[in-house]
């Protein structure tokens, strides 16, 4: 093997001894050989770190550093430190990576590109889900598709040349999406960027998913991330509209049961939550009843009026309205009542279609059930 590596491999780890070893045991059978794979224990409290000396024992590509548990962020930092090769790729320590991955990645860059981003596997239990990177890759659309979440703002799945992350750190105060706002920081350089139509990666989707597990200092996160993006966009005199990170932010905290203050924290998208097409109309009427609740001085007394143009569209909707919101009374039987609001959307405006029952819209299944420990990405 040569001295100096071609692609870095960075990868952190907490109390991920169930797994780690046959993560590792995947790159060891790469077809590409000219890698190190830099690993950050981050203060593991498992077997983790003996796990990993004894692989490390057996291969020298392989070595293990520590961190003094400061985040995932703070562990990246030291990967990208110690990082030797020309090509840097980030992976989480528990899935499955295929062996020609970073072989059909390392062709695909070499000559072509800054940044190469390739097809992945999502696999939750039994069933796995095939993600085809189909999209305008020029940086100014992959960043509006990554504020969008139509895009995944993963690292696992992208070989970035090494000089693009030059004067770059992650931010250590933010424990969630801190790789999608490196990865956005990476755009604004202008890139060249391919897409590889190849599966470079499986992602593993354990049990306890971000709606569920999400804590106060992750929802914070998303809040200095949004913050971040909005100064990095002013520095750069460039525009993208990040109304949906901002209501995707309110979303998380109700589905988390996490206290915000919606008259505050990004009020003004309050307003486009129902026009918001990239959600589904359940998620769009909770989340807008939600943020509007405090019109009323007691949760009992909420009552609310839904004008639509035509009898079907009411219809297809009240179904989806908690009991809380129609109460003894049935707003929609032609009682006369004053409402505490109104909202009156057409049935062009909420996008309604029958493939709609309730469930999020493809382009958010991924971000809404990533980060569900302490190193997955954003």
């Amino acid at each position: 093997m040569l001295n100096v590596p071609e692609v870095s491999i960075i990868m952190p780890v907490y109390n991920g001894a169930r797994y780690i070893e046959q993560t590792l045991e995947y790159l060891k059978q790469q077809t590409f050989e000219n890698f190190e794979v830099i690993i950050i224990d981050d203060h593991s409290i498992d077997d983790t770190a003996n796990a990993v000396s004894r692989f490390c024992e057996k291969d020298t590509r392989f070595n293990l550093h520590f961190n003094i548990k400061k985040g995932v962020a703070s562990a990246r930092n030291v990967g990208l430190e110690k990082a030797k090769g020309k090509y840097i790729i980030h992976y989480d320590s528990d899935d499955i990576i295929p062996s020609d991955a970073i072989m059909n990645m390392y062709d695909a860059i070499i000559d072509n590109a800054d940044i190469v981003i390739g097809d992945y596997i999502v696999k939750t239990g039994d069933v796995e889900n095939l993600e085809l990177q189909n999209y305008n890759t020029a940086s100014d659309r992959i960043i509006e598709g990554l504020i969008t979440n139509k895009i995944h703002g993963g690292l696992w799945n992208k070989l970035i040349r090494k000089e693009f992350y030059e004067d770059l750190k992650f931010d250590e105060s933010v424990n969630y999406m801190e790789d999608k706002l490196i990865l956005v920081q990476i755009l604004l350089r202008k890139p060249r960027v391919i897409v590889l139509n190849k599966v470079v990666y499986k992602y593993i989707q354990h049990a306890g998913s971000i709606t569920s597990s999400l804590s106060e200092n992750s929802l914070q996160s998303i809040k200095k991330v949004i913050l971040q993006l909005e100064k990095e966009f002013e520095n750069k005199n460039t525009s993208f509209d990040l109304s949906f990170l901002k209501i995707y932010y309110k979303l998380l905290a109700y589905l988390n049961r996490k206290s915000i203050d919606n008259k505050k924290d990004f009020k003004e998208v309050n307003s486009r939550i129902p026009f918001c097409k990239e959600l589904s109309i359940h998620h769009r009427i909770l989340l807008f009843l939600k943020v509007y609740s405090h019109m009323c001085s007691q949760r009992d007394d909420l009552k609310w009026k839904l004008m639509f143009k035509r009898e079907e569209e009411h219809e297809s909707l009240k179904n989806l309205l908690p009991d809380h919101v129609v109460e003894k009374k049935n707003p929609f039987s032609g009682e006369k009542f004053k409402p505490a609001a109104e909202i009156c959307i057409s049935n062009e405006e909420l996008n309604i279609n029958h493939q709609d029952n309730g469930k999020m819209s493809s382009g958010h299944v991924r971000d809404l059930h990533g980060n569900s420990n302490h190193h997955r990405p954003g």
